[in-house]
């Protein structure tokens, strides 16, 4: 995995082929919390690669960067996606938002998890 800034390009093992990306925004030392990010090309869904890497950044979150609260903000009619942070343990925590991405407004749950050492 290659890091820019807080943004991991995801690489397939086998041949390096670049298959998304993850990481961090919104990072609040003071709390402790950070809202994970993440984008997986569609022709890579379903092999288990974001639970993978969620999973490996998640684990780093709580050990190196002193994480208590991650939250990852998902569109409510992405099944697959809440699917992957549900098998991470993220649990919605009630809250919906909108959010805007390109000039339109979405609905979005807030899952979160609290990380131990």
């Amino acid at each position: 995995m290659l890091r820019l800034k807080n943004m991991i390009f995801l690489v397939k093992k086998d041949d390096g082929t670049k298959i998304g990306t993850c990481g961090f925004h919104c990072w609040n030392k003071e709390k402790s919390s950070a809202e994970v990010g993440y984008d997986l090309k569609e022709a890579f869904w379903g092999n288990g690669y974001m639970q993978e890497a969620l999973k490996e950044i998640i684990a780093f979150a709580a050990k190196s960067m002193n994480i208590k609260r991650i939250d990852a903000v998902i569109y409510v009619e992405n099944p697959k996606s809440i699917s992957v942070v549900e098998r991470l343990g993220l649990s919605f925590d009630g809250k919906i938002k909108n959010e805007i991405f390109r000039d339109s407004e979405y609905l979005h749950r807030i899952y979160s998890i609290y990380c131990t050492k």
